[in-house]
């Protein structure tokens, strides 16, 4: 992995450049449909990149800060669909995922900025079955979880647990 991100706040540099780079008549005077959607999903990931390459990152890095010497990355993932109870807005999301081992379960994180509280986190444990489990019941926890699996698939092997 490369160097750490620098402790710049990127989730704020993003809320203070939005209207500039997104200009709203692009998006927020048209109907919401899955070609806005995908239009603005496309411009958020150009966005997104250009962050990396000003902070000479690479785009298997982590764009967020995030301490834990212990937490394995698992990849990013831009979020954006219709609000569900309220259709002509458009929610926005970009997440670090990252696993953090223990001996009976693995906490899954979802970071969405550079401060300590910027993120969301469940606790997978290995013997509950999965309707016990909250993480199967969530969408954004699945995804991870999946890609933790995914994850220990691909090294042959459990990841180790401490």
């Amino acid at each position: 992995m490369s160097k750490k991100v620098p402790k710049v706040m990127i989730s704020e540099m993003i809320k203070k450049d939005f209207e500039n780079t997104f200009k709203p008549e692009n998006y927020f005077y048209t109907a919401i449909n899955p070609e806005t959607i995908d239009k603005l999903k496309a411009d958020m990931l150009d966005y997104i990149q250009n962050i990396r390459v000003s902070r000479n990152r690479d785009f298997n890095d982590p764009l967020f800060y995030h301490d834990c010497e212990e937490c394995i990355f698992l990849g990013n993932m831009l979020d954006v669909k219709a609000d569900e109870l309220n259709k002509n807005q458009v929610n926005i999301a970009f997440y670090d995922f990252y696993c953090h081992n223990k001996k009976d379960s693995v906490s899954l994180i979802a970071r969405y900025g550079d401060n300590p509280q910027d993120y969301l986190s469940m606790r997978y444990y290995f013997d509950a079955p999965p309707e016990e489990n909250p993480v199967c019941k969530n969408t954004l926890f699945r995804e991870i979880l999946k890609r933790y699996e995914n994850k220990k698939e691909s090294n042959n092997a459990a990841i180790d647990t401490n």
